[in-house]
């Protein structure tokens, strides 16, 4: 089956920065091509997406948002094991402005059920304010990133193999995983759920496990390919504006509502 891969709107900031740790035990991945799969459906499967709503008054929707994509792989399981690529960009990654519905890349996939999404990023994103709003200027871009240890420490990240890594500087690369195993949709305003002592608590760059639903980020509705049924991902409450502490804020943007629906 051909997959089509369009607008995805905005992937977005993420609540918690991951710093390092290397103690716990890590997750297993085994990463695979779509071309190592059976295809056993037909070529015209087309994803589109969608991102609507404003997460707050006090916020705007962005006027720009850019994101630099290596690869988007999907897996048939919630701990996002045995993940299979569906598009690969090589080792330099595609930018695209996610408001502009960008046609992000074509790839091979067989119908069935995906609870969980990987995206293959850089590290930090681009965004530029619409409006003027505290530390956010409009028309000025910023550059944020998503996976850091917090300040200028690296953060850390598990990668389709498995395999414990670095996201920042020695890599260039963050894997964001979305699932609908995970549970914890916003880790600041969840605090209680999260060990701090563990510097790898609630982290977004990590699958979820039985054990732990705390980690990867909610995916409202699995992907699900069949035939020429036409897959939309949905993001919502797409915002940015001013956060972090009130003697030294900052702009940015805030992290979307993810799911899947059928649609056109």
């Amino acid at each position: 089956m051909s997959i089509k891969i369009k607008h995805w709107g905005l992937v977005g900031l993420l609540a918690l920065s991951v710093s390092c740790g290397t103690d716990d035990e890590e997750t297993t991945t085994t990463a695979t091509t779509a071309a190592d799969e059976t295809d056993t459906s037909s070529d015209n499967f087309t994803l589109n997406g969608a991102g609507e709503g404003v997460a707050s008054l006090l916020q705007s929707t962005p006027a720009e948002a850019s994101l630099s994509i290596y690869q988007f792989a999907v897996s048939e399981s919630e701990d996002c094991s045995n993940p299979t690529v569906v598009i690969d960009n090589g080792d330099t990654p595609a930018e695209f402005d996610m408001l502009s519905s960008p046609e992000i890349g074509t790839g091979t996939i067989p119908d069935g059920t995906y609870p969980c999404v990987v995206l293959v990023m850089a590290p930090s994103l681009s965004v530029t304010p619409a409006t003027t709003e505290g530390s956010c200027t409009a028309g000025q871009a910023i550059s944020q990133n998503v996976c850091s240890g917090g300040g200028d420490s690296e953060g850390q990240t598990i990668n389709l193999d498995g395999e414990l890594v670095g996201c920042g500087e020695s890599t260039d690369k963050a894997y964001l995983y979305l699932s609908t195993g995970s549970t914890l949709t916003n880790a600041v305003q969840n605090t209680d759920a999260c060990d701090w002592e563990n510097p790898r608590a609630c982290s977004s760059w990590e699958p979820p496990t039985a054990e732990d639903s705390n980690l990867g980020v909610p995916l409202g509705a699995a992907l699900v390919v069949s035939g020429t049924e036409i897959g939309v991902f949905k993001l919502g409450d797409l915002a940015v504006g001013e956060e972090g502490d009130e003697n030294d804020p900052s702009c940015g943007m805030g992290r979307p509502t993810f799911t899947f629906v059928s649609g056109e």
